[in-house]
């Protein structure tokens, strides 16, 4: 494997997390399906690493201190536990400054007790929060500098809810219903 570089590592099953990390030279984009670390004091410095892209399984139990302790561009959460409350908390962390380098969140509701997903409330989530509603008929394109597991680095945006920090910088928050998502998109300055 000397001289390789891995740009995303994709993982399905157990591996010797840094052993294969050190190999592959570092890769900046990585997919997990199920949490590989044997300690939360690895699992923190993991998410304080400057990475592109970070997708976690259905695996992977995020709370919302490794949320707020994740240092990445793109985040995905299959079925996240976290709720109104917690992004909430999130979203206000980031007006504050945090997260300079994040481009896009996304996390899909988790089953509560294996029943129905339970769509994020909208008045919960932005509690506090001063936002622009956007009308579901406007579509605007998000460019992003990391593509997706698909290639694609356009997202078709409909509708949201926009939001300004202090120093200009727009995000616009997306909740889906028909599968429950919560999407936040940080707009570049020359978006």
């Amino acid at each position: 494997m000397e001289g390789v570089t891995v740009k995303r590592l994709c993982t399905y099953g157990q591996f010797e997390y840094e052993k294969t990390m050190k190999a592959l030279n570092y890769p900046s984009e990585i997919c997990f399906d199920t949490n590989q670390f044997t300690s939360h004091e690895s699992l923190s410095k993991f998410y304080i690493q400057n990475l592109d892209y970070l997708d976690f399984g259905d695996g992977f139990l995020v709370t919302l201190d490794d949320l707020l302790l994740i240092n990445c561009k793109h985040i995905g959460v299959t079925f996240s536990r976290l709720r109104e409350k917690h992004l909430n908390i999130y979203l206000k962390s980031w007006l504050r400054g945090q997260k300079e380098e994040l481009e896009h969140v996304c996390l899909l509701a988790s089953r509560i007790n294996w029943e129905e997903v339970v769509p994020y409330n909208k008045e919960v989530l932005l509690k506090g929060l001063k936002y622009t509603t956007v009308s579901d008929d406007v579509e605007r394109l998000f460019y992003c500098s990391v593509p997706d597991t698909d290639g694609k680095r356009v997202v078709a945006i409909k509708g949201g809810y926009d939001i300004r920090r202090k120093d200009g910088r727009l995000f616009t928050i997306v909740l889906q219903n028909d599968f429950p998502r919560f999407e936040m998109f940080v707009w570049s300055n020359d978006q």
